[in-house]
């Protein structure tokens, strides 16, 4: 079975003038993760130190996949999923510049113990024995759809979680867990962020305002927020006719792909100059020299050509 859409509410193809422009934009952003995926093969300085170089790794390869995401979906011209990973993108670029500075490690290290005790959580949910997982199957009785079922048993659940708590018990993590647990106690019974730690900042505003990116959250985070959580419906959305009635604009509407592409190219800059001068110094010519040419081909996205298009 196949449904014949309503081409006013979901147009499938678009003008081709359009569409160039946002294939153009989307090889752009393509670029970006091209040019990260080298980045990924870089050694940084601190390579060698085992554990405490991995989260800022891992953080930047999601930063990457979410930008690559974000490329499939301006080509496809579906713009307003967009903000959701941008969003995501914009706290992977803060986790990392929170921990680029850090030399001693305990930043990192603080990660990965804060990640342990998460999944901890999440194996305890589904482990089929535990108060949790019991608690969890009366949410499901009282869910429709879900009520007659069961919440998943993890395989090897008990392995998994024999494993799990090596890790948090190991030698290394020793001084860190007891920070882990003297954090914990402060923000309780509140969850506590992984950058908590260390009298960390206590939320996302305040990493940025210690990053000295305050701007970028109040101009960009705190307005993708809404749309993230799914409660702004309306901006955007709703429109006036000629006659000055309300109406409710089509999806994948093209007309905020630039803002969408300019913000992914500014901050994907931002982070690529500021990682490689921390952690791979001996490469900062290579992206200057892939910087000068990218700029000057990304000039385009500035001029709000679709949006030109939209009005004229």
């Amino acid at each position: 079975m196949k449904t014949i859409p309503i081409q006013n509410f979901i147009p499938r193809e678009n003008d081709p003038t359009i569409q160039d422009l946002l294939t153009k934009y989307a090889e752009f952003l393509e670029e970006i993760v091209n040019f990260g995926s080298h980045i990924m093969t870089w050694k940084p300085i601190d390579y060698m130190k085992g554990e405490q170089a991995l989260p800022i790794t891992l953080f930047l390869r999601n930063y990457l996949s979410n930008i690559d995401s974000c490329s499939i979906l301006v080509k496809n011209s579906s713009i307003e999923p967009c903000n959701n990973l941008l969003r995501t993108s914009f706290e992977n670029l803060l986790s990392i510049f929170y921990l680029i500075d850090d030399s001693s490690g305990k930043k990192a290290m603080g990660y990965l113990i804060w990640d342990a005790f998460e999944k901890a959580k999440i194996l305890t949910k589904h482990d089929g024995k535990s108060k949790q997982y019991n608690n969890l199957v009366d949410i499901y009785k009282k869910t429709e759809i879900l009520f007659d079922e069961k919440p998943t048993i993890f395989k090897d659940i008990d392995y998994r979680k024999e494993i799990n708590q090596k890790r948090i018990n190991a030698k290394q993590y020793s001084e860190i867990l007891k920070e882990y647990h003297r954090t914990s106690g402060k923000y309780k019974p509140r969850q506590i962020a992984w950058y908590n730690l260390y009298d960390g900042p206590c939320n996302i505003r305040e990493l940025s305002v210690r990053l000295k990116l305050e701007a970028f959250y109040e101009m960009l985070y705190k307005n993708w927020s809404s749309s993230t959580h799914g409660t702004d419906v309306i901006n955007g959305v709703i429109t006036g006719d000629e006659n000055g009635m309300a109406q409710i604009n089509q999806i994948r509407l093209p007309f905020d792909a630039e803002t969408v592409t300019g913000i992914g190219i500014n901050l994907s800059v931002l982070l690529f100059s500021k990682y490689i001068k921390a952690k791979i110094p001996e490469r900062d010519n290579e992206f200057i020299r892939w910087y000068k040419e990218f700029s000057q081909e990304t000039k385009i996205v500035f001029e709000r050509r679709i949006f030109l298009s939209k009005v004229t």
